[in-house]
């Protein structure tokens, strides 16, 4: 069971690499981080 921890997602590049993430691996498998949380809500 390998879980996948991306930071940053609230950025221009991390929200990138999420979006692509979700569309390759299941969704229990992803783990994303990110200091401000309201920009986090938009994925």
């Amino acid at each position: 069971m390998k879980k996948i921890l991306l930071s940053g997602v609230d950025g221009n590049f991390g929200r990138v690499c999420a979006k692509e993430l979700l569309d390759k691996y299941p969704h229990e498998d992803l783990i994303f981080t990110a200091p401000k949380k309201r920009r986090f809500k938009s994925l």
